[in-house]
């Protein structure tokens, strides 16, 4: 059987057992990077200029099933871009046919990608990053249920034995800033992979009260600045990680059954 299509295949499989199965363990969805923009070009090869500036990107994506109702996108190169030190392609994966962002980076410099939710800004980003409106106003926790956040990527390769870095920064309106204890790293992996970062991983000393009030959330990939690492998120969400974790049994036994009976086509 050929690799795109268990990836695809195992990618569709994980997707259907998320927005049917987990719901039910009281997700609380953060970003699928659906529509309204499918397929959108934020920057690549032969659709737009070559960057001239150290900030390659904002954008910001408004939708109603985006938390907060829109996700500002910020994407930097460290030192002089190349013609495409970044790609960034999102609503689409015209492999698996998934709702994707899709990160793609060429040689040197490293670049660095910043997502970040916190609410409809009333204006316009700052120079240098991204303006913190700081109106989320969500419980991530759902009333206690949830305990960790999940990053669901159809593919990382992060160009480092460690993996792809990652830093994550919520804020509370009461408590402040969190940020993780320490730095993260997605595993480098070919096909779909399930990353938790639990509520307890932040420099906070009451996770379940912080995170009941969050009214802003940031990622930060590869913010170390590896050169050519690519990779690809369709799902983030808050979730009960027990549960979670034994839904994700569930779907290595399904992935085992199918590839076997394409195998054996």
């Amino acid at each position: 059987m050929h690799l795109g299509w268990q990836r695809c295949l195992r990618g569709g499989v994980a997707a259907w057992l998320l927005l049917v199965v987990v719901p039910a363990a009281d997700a609380t969805l953060i970003d699928e990077f659906d529509f309204p923009n499918p397929g959108e070009v934020l920057f690549l090869r032969g659709k737009n200029p070559a960057p001239t500036s150290a900030a390659l990107l904002k954008h910001k994506h408004t939708f109603a099933k985006i938390v907060g109702g829109e996700r500002d996108t910020f994407i930097e190169v460290l030192g002089v871009p190349q013609l495409i030190s970044a790609g960034a392609l999102v609503g689409y994966d015209p492999d698996c046919f998934l709702t994707a962002l899709q990160i793609q980076t060429y040689g040197e410099p490293g670049t660095i990608v910043t997502l970040q939710y916190d609410g409809v800004d009333t204006g316009d980003t700052v120079d240098g990053g991204l303006d913190n409106a700081h109106g989320l106003a969500s419980d991530l926790t759902d009333e206690g249920i949830n305990t960790a956040l999940l990053l669901r990527f159809a593919g990382s390769d992060g160009a480092d034995p460690d993996g792809l870095d990652l830093q994550i920064t919520a804020t509370n309106p009461l408590l402040g800033s969190a940020t993780l204890r320490e730095t993260h790293y997605i595993p480098n992996s070919l096909g779909p992979l399930e990353y938790f970062v639990g509520f307890t991983d932040f420099n906070v000393a009451d996770p379940g009260s912080f995170f009941r009030q969050v009214d802003s959330l940031t990622f930060v990939f590869n913010g170390d600045g590896t050169p050519n690492v690519d990779y690809e998120i369709d799902v983030i969400a808050a979730v009960s990680e027990p549960a979670t974790l034994a839904l994700l049994g569930f779907g290595i036994l399904i992935f085992v059954a199918v590839g076997r009976s394409w195998q054996k086509r």
